[in-house]
């Protein structure tokens, strides 16, 4: 009998600790000081939009249904959101600008999202002499003395 009373006792005691943690640590979401000198967490920069600008490549991006992206010229992709029909021209290079979208919701998964304000043609596209291979095989080179797949 005396087991039972302790077994319960015990458990009693884990349960009270549980509860005075959560009730101690739960509400621990403090709100970060604002700094004065107008650093990342300042009021005037918080929820304003990324602006990017730069020169690349407008890209057909044949994934999940297909749609146009744009390669900068320093790496980067980018999801155009609302690029104009007449510069979804695969290989078209432009120079555009406009602010990053944060909170879209895109089956793509592809780039950062970017709401263009300003795009305009860098270069047209000098049509390239269709090989019939999509990707032309590299050569490998072969051992002295050897042939491969023998």
């Amino acid at each position: 009998m005396k087991s039972k009373a302790n077994v319960l006792i015990i458990a009693l005691v884990i349960i009270i600790i549980i509860v005075a943690a959560i009730l101690i640590f739960g509400n621990s979401e403090e709100e970060l000081p604002v700094p004065e000198n107008g650093g990342p967490n300042s009021e005037e920069t918080a929820g304003s939009p990324e602006v990017i600008s730069g020169i690349g490549t407008v890209y057909y991006v044949d994934l999940e249904g297909g749609f146009y992206g744009i390669l900068s010229d320093d790496g980067i992709q980018y999801q155009p959101i609302n690029l104009a029909t007449e510069m979804q021209v695969d290989g078209l290079r432009v120079q555009f600008s406009g602010q990053v979208v944060e909170d879209y919701v895109g089956t793509t998964m592809w780039g950062t999202p970017v709401e263009i304000s300003e795009a305009s043609i860098v270069a047209d596209i000098i049509p390239e002499e269709p090989t019939g291979e999509e990707f032309p095989e590299e050569e490998l080179p072969e051992e002295e003395g050897e042939e491969m797949f023998e």
